[in-house]
């Protein structure tokens, strides 16, 4: 009887150190933060700034659209309206208004014309006085 008891002692023991360590096996701990989080108060400046600059980009597309569009419009309004008063005044003893400067000098200014609208358009968009969107319509001195 001795025996039977001294055997179940060593083979409960034998069980049990085999089995404790499979049943209880160290997990990976984890900290608050893993170490590919970023400290919170860093995170959020950085999505503030984020966003930040991305509203800047977006209104800055916005006003420079704005701006090439007036720019355009304006160079070729120019062209537009020299080319109907020569047309008007073009013939017998009139000469012609535009092409006297010709096409190089002609266009260089027109162009300067247009990226004089188009810099003030984009740097000075709350003058008062100025349309703020449709540049097609006569502003008065009071309008904003």
């Amino acid at each position: 009887m001795k025996r039977k008891i001294i055997t179940i002692i060593i083979l409960s023991a034998l069980i049990i150190t085999l089995t404790v360590p499979i049943l209880m096996y160290p997990k990976a701990s984890q900290a608050f933060l893993d170490s590919g989080t970023i400290f919170w108060p860093l995170k959020m400046g950085i999505d503030i700034t984020n966003k930040v600059y991305n509203f800047v980009k977006e209104r800055l597309a916005t006003a420079g659209a704005i701006a090439y569009k007036n720019a355009l419009s304006h160079f070729l309004n120019t062209i537009a309206k020299d080319t109907a008063v020569w047309i008007a005044s073009g013939g017998k003893g009139a000469k012609p208004l535009f092409i006297t400067e010709g096409w190089g000098s002609y266009l260089g200014k027109a162009s300067g014309e247009a990226l004089g609208v188009f810099m003030n358009d984009l740097f000075n968009v709350n003058v008062p006085g100025r349309c703020k969107q449709n540049k097609d319509k006569e502003c008065s001195k009071d309008s904003d």
